[in-house]
Parts: C-alpha cells; sequence; structure tokens
C-alpha cells in the first residue's frame, strides 16, 4: 500500500515542481524584460541630458561673449555721452534759434515751396497748423508722404510734436466736433511720416530702434494718449467708428494705433487680442501686412492660417510675402483657391435670385471685384508667369463694359422720365400749363390709329424709344432674345405674335414713335413691352389739343 501511495504521489509533485518552475521562469522574463526597458529609458535621459548640457553650455558662452560686447558697447556709448551731448545741445539751440525766427514771422511764404513750408510749421511746434495745412494740401498726398518724415525731422522735439497732433484729434473724436475726418486724414499723414510702415516692418525708426531715442516723458504721454484714444473708441462702440465694428476705430484710425503704439515701444501694453481683432477687421488694407509682423512676431503663421480659414485668400498672400513665408503659404494656390470660391459664390447669387437682372448685377459686381483684387495682388508681386491673368483681364474687360452699358441704359431712361418745359414758360419763370388729362378705360395697352393726327410741323415732346441694352456676358431673363432685364416701366413682355391687332402706321405715327413702317404689329409689340402694362388710356386726340402745347400722356405715375 505505502508503495502504490509514493507512485501516485510522485507525478502529482512532478507536476507542481514544474508549474513552480514556469512561475520562476516568467518572472525572470518579466524582470529580464523590465531591465531593458529601463536600461532603454535611461540611456535616453543620459542623452537627453548631454545634449542639454551642450545647449547650456553654447548659451553659456553666447551669453559670455554678447555679455562682453554689451560692456564694451556701453563703454563706448559711455565715452560718447559728452560729445553727443554737445552735438545735441548745439543742435536744439540752432533748432530753438531757427523756431523762435519762424514765429516772430506773422504768417507763412505762400510762394516757397511745400517742402519748405513744412518745415516752417515743424519749426514753430504748431501741429494744429500742420494739420490744416495736410489737409489744405491733401490732394498733393502722394508728394507729402515723401517730405513728412524729412519735415519733421526740423521739430525741437518732434515726438512731442507728434503726441500732441494725435491728442488734439482724440479731443475732436470725443467731443465730436465738426472737422473731424479732416483732422483723422492730417494726422494719419503726420504719424506714417513720423513712423513709417516699412521701417516699422524693419523694426527700426527714425531714433534708432522702435521706442528709443524718446525722452522717458514723451512715451509716457504717449501711452496716456493711446489709452484714452482706446478709451474713446470703445465708448462709441456701441455704434459704428470710422467703419469699425465693436471699437469705433476705422481702418486709416487703426494703423495710426499701431504706428503710435509700435514707434513708442508700447506694444506690451495693450492686449494681443485687441491687437488681433483690428488686424482681422481690417487686413485689407495694404499697411496692416506690414504693421503685422512686429505686432505678431513668431505668431504670424497662425493668424495667416485664420485668414485663409475665413475665405480671404488675398489678404493671406499679402501677410505672407511681408512676412516671408510663402514657402509655407503658397500664393498660387491661395488665389487659385479665391477664384474658385468667388465664382461659386456668383453662380449661388444668379441661382438664388432666379437669374433676375438685380442677382444678375450683384453677381457681376462681385466677380468684377473679386478679379480686381486678384490682379491687383499679381502685379503687386510680379508673379503673372506663376499665375496668368490675360483671361482674368479679358473677362474684367467684359464686365466693366457692361457695367458702363448699365449705366448708360439707367441714365437715358431716368433723363426721358423727365418732363419737358417750354422756353418762354421757363424763362418767365410761371410753371408749365398740366397736360390733358385722359379718360381711363380698362384697355390693356394704349391704342394708337390713323385717327389720332399729329401735324407734321409741329416737333413732337415724345422723345424717340431708345432700344433695350443687351450685354454679352449676362443671363436672359426676358421672354426673348431682345431684352436681358425686366421691361424699363415694370411691364410684361407681350411677344409680337400677341400685338397683331391692327395699328397705326402711317408716316407721321411712324415719325412719332420713332417705329418702322415695314414691321407695324412687331414694333407695337415693342412699344408695349418698352412702356409696360399701365392702366388703359382712350386714344389721344392731337387734332383737338393743337392749340394748347403739347405734352405727352405720363406713361407712368409722375
Amino acid at each position: 500500500m505505502a508503495s502504490t501511495t509514493t507512485t501516485m504521489d510522485t507525478p502529482q509533485q512532478l507536476e507542481t515542481l514544474f508549474t513552480k518552475i514556469e512561475e520562476q521562469k516568467t518572472i525572470l522574463t518579466n524582470c529580464a524584460d523590465l531591465y531593458k526597458s529601463l536600461t532603454h529609458h535611461f540611456t535616453i535621459l543620459q542623452n537627453s541630458i548631454a545634449v542639454k548640457s551642450q545647449t547650456l553650455d553654447s548659451k553659456f558662452q553666447t551669453l559670455n561673449s554678447s555679455f562682453e560686447q554689451t560692456l564694451v558697447s556701453l563703454k563706448q556709448r559711455e565715452d560718447s555721452i559728452p560729445g553727443l551731448l554737445d552735438s545735441l545741445s548745439d543742435t536744439v539751440e540752432c533748432r530753438k534759434n531757427v523756431g523762435l525766427s519762424e514765429v516772430l514771422i506773422p504768417g507763412l511764404d505762400e510762394n516757397a515751396p511745400l517742402s519748405e513750408t513744412l518745415k516752417s510749421v515743424c519749426r514753430r511746434m504748431n501741429p494744429r497748423m500742420l494739420t490744416k495745412l495736410l489737409y489744405g494740401k491733401r490732394r498733393q498726398m502722394s508728394s507729402l508722404r515723401g517730405i513728412m518724415s524729412e519735415a519733421l525731422s526740423e521739430c525741437v522735439d518732434d515726438a512731442r510734436f507728434v503726441v500732441e497732433a494725435v491728442k488734439e484729434f482724440v479731443d475732436y473724436k470725443r467731443e465730436k466736433r465738426e472737422g473731424l475726418p479732416d483732422k483723422r486724414l492730417a494726422c494719419a499723414m503726420v504719424v506714417g511720416g513720423m513712423f513709417p510702415p516699412d521701417d516699422l516692418k524693419e523694426g527700426t525708426v527714425r531714433n534708432g530702434g522702435l521706442g528709443r531715442g524718446f525722452a522717458k516723458k514723451a512715451v509716457e504721454r504717449a501711452e496716456e494718449v493711446l489709452r484714452e484714444w482706446k478709451e474713446v473708441s470703445e465708448t462709441e462702440s456701441g455704434g459704428v467708428g470710422e467703419g469699425g465694428v465693436g471699437m469705433g476705430m476705422g481702418p486709416s484710425e487703426t494703423a495710426m494705433f499701431i504706428e503710435m503704439a509700435l514707434g513708442f515701444g508700447l506694444k506690451e501694453k495693450f492686449e494681443d487680442e485687441f491687437y488681433k481683432r483690428m488686424m482681422v477687421e481690417f487686413c485689407d488694407r495694404r499697411d496692416m501686412s506690414k504693421l503685422a509682423v512686429p505686432i505678431f512676431g513668431d505668431k504670424i503663421a497662425d493668424f495667416i492660417e485664420e485668414l485663409v480659414a475665413n475665405g480671404k485668400e488675398v489678404e493671406a498672400v499679402y501677410f505672407a510675402f511681408d512676412s516671408g513665408l510663402t514657402e509655407r503659404f503658397q500664393p498660387v494656390s491661395l488665389l487659385k483657391s479665391f477664384a474658385r470660391k468667388s465664382r461659386k459664390n456668383s453662380t449661388d447669387i444668379l441661382k438664388n435670385g432666379h437669374n433676375t437682372s438685380k442677382a444678375t448685377n450683384e453677381a457681376n459686381s462681385m466677380e468684377l471685384s473679386s478679379i480686381n483684387s486678384i490682379i491687383k495682388c499679381v502685379e503687386e508681386f510680379q508673379i503673372e508667369e506663376q499665375f496668368p491673368i490675360e483671361s482674368l483681364k479679358r473677362r474684367q474687360s467684359i464686365l466693366m463694359q457692361a457695367k458702363a452699358e448699365r449705366k448708360k441704359g439707367s441714365t437715358t431712361t431716368s433723363t426721358s422720365n423727365k418732363r419737358s418745359h417750354t422756353g418762354g414758360a421757363r424763362a418767365s419763370g410761371l410753371p408749365p400749363p398740366r397736360p390733358v388729362k385722359i379718360q381711363r378705360l380698362s384697355t390693356p395697352r394704349t391704342k394708337f390709329s390713323r385717327n389720332n393726327h399729329v401735324s407734321a410741323s409741329k416737333p413732337s415732346p415724345v422723345p424717340r424709344r431708345v432700344g433695350p441694352y443687351t450685354y454679352p456676358s449676362q443671363n436672359m431673363v426676358g421672354p426673348t432674345s431682345v431684352y436681358t432685364h425686366a421691361p424699363i416701366y415694370g411691364g410684361y413682355h407681350i411677344p409680337a405674335a400677341a400685338a397683331a391687332a391692327p395699328i397705326g402706321a402711317d408716316q407721321t405715327a411712324q415719325q412719332h414713335y420713332g417705329v418702322p413702317g415695314d414691321n407695324v404689329a412687331s414694333a407695337g409689340a415693342e412699344i408695349s413691352s418698352y412702356y409696360g402694362s399701365q392702366p388703359g388710356y382712350v386714344s389721344y386726340n392731337y387734332g383737338a389739343a393743337a392749340s394748347a402745347p403739347s405734352y405727352p400722356p405720363p406713361s407712368h405715375p409722375q
């Protein structure tokens, strides 16, 4: 019995033993894997620490060299301070004497060149006189921008001069005084002359850098004026400023504000979101793409992506070129995308408007505006080889011709609707006699017969009918191929087959209404379509009214 029990227990012990061995093996395998992962992790940490140590060492070396260079530069500046003080003292004294001599002169020399006149006003340190002069010479704006910076250099304190000019504009805006647009235009020219957008883009201005070279008091005064300006604009944001929505600022005013903030080194004094809202709202202004470079810095790529997402691809091209990100934002692909969206929008307008004349005009205007912006962008950056614009120019010519013809047609219509006056009544100051009243009947349109004879010796006051204008690029709106717009007087078009009723076609009536004698029926249909379906009138007896001044029956309500 004992041997049997031992024999039976031995396989169970072996099985238990092997199970324990497998468990130990699994534990050893897990430990080996964990050791490998820990070794790999520590190796990565060691390499990372080594790289960071090298980076820190290089930064320490750069910092040491920069520190030494800064010390040398400070030493040189310290040594040059006495000479600069003497030079500046002489300059200030010279400008002071010149300014005093200018003040003693009662007025400006009207025969002097414009540049000398501007310099004279700047020497007087009179910003109000300068803004008034600039607005008076606004027709010479292109030449003024070129000489404004040179004229401001004649000021004894150019920073204070510009700040006081802006302060006067802010006072005008707060008090809502008359002449605010004139003051805005002049101040924009002054600030632009002090801080040109191209110099702000490069980070260099007349005094050596953004915010450098200005007295502390001048910078503090500029910050005070800018905060007051922002407060006044936000107070007006309940309405609409100069085109601004929610800020009380327009495009020129926004550019002027940003130029002041950048020029005096006050960019950090205002929130980034405030600048972003201004940039998004007026991104189509040319100066904004230049001012965005110092405003956004490394974040300008995100701003360009936001413009593209909002469907402003053309503006994104300007920002990409000025920020040097054309590799990331391809101008050609952006312009092609904008062109496709513009065509789609025009098609949607026509479809939603059921191809009416109003929808056609709106679609053509939108398409023409898009084409103009694309052509201007391509020509400015000279990318015609990558983006040919010959087809766009042909389409632009067609749309502009159609627009001119549409304006011409509306002018002719409004002129023909005016009531003519006799020379004697107009000369004597008496009002013209009223036209003979016409009885209204239920006939669908005015009938003309041979009995309604008009004397050939008496010229007709009714203007000859002007044919409708057809636009080659427009979709047809009327039921025939002649009219591309609705009838001028709101009537329905009557086909020639429906107008086969007898209509007088003698030579006198033909001359009177400008209807050719060969096709009287079709002429009657055209007249009916032209004058519209007005309330019916009986035939007018011209012979009975020969003694009175002849006036045409009104074809539309007076």
